[in-house]
């Protein structure tokens, strides 16, 4: 049973720092594990934004993640619900700036956070908050949408532990 939605950060992150596909193929493998398992999973929205980037991390992504596993929420009438509610917090919190970017159509946040919110699920970031009237128009966090919403939302480093995932050096 999925329990756990990835952010693009976790993604992004991962290969350029934690665990770049060379040092760490370990990881990765693991990712695929718990795609096929249904363990993890993320949005459609996250999947397209990886997909822009026409990198290495995007050939991965296209090569191994199921996207059958979650379909846009976009399609979904209680996730747009719980999307709304979240555009209309966000607009009543934060300068318009930071709503108009976090918000925009083609963004996964906001919808990686309804789907959570609609499935009961864990959201997975590397995100930081930024805190409730953020001035400086970047736009709304997941972890402050979380937080809002009564999601639970953790990072890269506490989903591995409570996956128990073990990387272990070949000889």
């Amino acid at each position: 049973m999925m329990e756990y939605l990835l952010d693009t950060s976790v993604f992004v992150q991962a290969q350029r720092r934690y665990y770049q596909f060379e040092v760490f193929p370990g990881f990765w493998e693991y990712c695929i594990q718990k795609f096929i398992d249904g363990s993890i999973s993320t949005v459609t929205q996250v999947y397209e934004e990886i997909q822009a980037g026409d990198d290495e991390l995007a050939h991965w992504m296209k090569g191994n993640y199921p996207r059958k596993s979650l379909e846009s929420p976009q399609n979904n009438v209680d996730a747009i619900g719980h999307y709304q509610k979240m555009f209309t917090w966000a607009q009543s919190h934060y300068m318009q700036k930071g709503v108009d970017i976090t918000f925009a159509a083609d963004v996964a946040d906001p919808w990686l956070c309804a789907c959570a919110c609609l499935e009961n699920l864990t959201v997975v970031t590397q995100e930081v908050a930024g805190g409730t009237n953020y001035k400086g128009g970047k736009g709304v966090k997941i972890p402050d949408i979380c937080k809002q919403f009564d999601i639970e939302c953790i990072d890269t480093f506490e989903l591995l532990k409570r996956l128990k995932a073990r990387f272990v050096l070949e000889s």
